[in-house]
């Protein structure tokens, strides 16, 4: 008969860590991080919907905003963005989250991980994965880092019928 001794005596009392009760997230002036973040992405999707392009730019850090995903990184700045929207962007024919998932890193940071379906002109709908990390910023939730990725699958079907047309 074998006897194991643990590693570290107290690592047999690690489980009833996880049974503590009462313990509460972090909030700021009592406001939950998690639902202030739900908030935010709902009006995002209103404003992405409405194709309210100075809203939408002002959702974003004023230091600026991490674009990551399919092969790059690149910090850009406030004002770079705000020109892309003003001027590049065009709104979807249809956008909704997919599948948001919330992750409170603190009360001034919320990872958000999900999908979001894009509406193009012709009808058809293509989904990305998306990241983003909000953090507060004079006291409001703004977007430091976005990834924005679509499946190579779907970005070779998309040509596919794009060369077709």
């Amino acid at each position: 008969l074998m006897h194991f001794q643990p590693f570290f005596p107290s690592m047999m009392a690690l489980p009833a860590l996880f049974q503590l009760q009462g313990v509460e997230r972090p909030s700021v002036g009592g406001i939950d991080p998690e639902m202030e973040a739900r908030e935010f992405m709902r009006a995002y999707a209103e404003d992405v919907r409405a194709g309210r392009r100075e809203a939408i730019a002002n959702r974003y850090d004023s230091r600026g905003a991490y674009r990551v995903g399919e092969g790059r990184k690149n910090l850009e700045s406030w004002p770079v963005i705000q020109a892309s929207y003003m001027s590049e962007w065009n709104p979807p024919s249809r956008f909704a989250w997919q599948d948001l998932s919330y992750e409170v890193l603190t009360s001034d940071a919320v990872m958000v991980i999900g999908l979001f379906d894009w509406g193009i002109a012709d009808g058809r709908t293509l989904t990305f994965s998306y990241t983003g990390l909000l953090v507060r910023r004079d006291g409001r939730l703004r977007i430091r880092l976005e990834d924005e990725s679509i499946s190579p699958r779907a970005v070779a079907a998309f040509t596919a019928v794009a060369a077709e047309d």
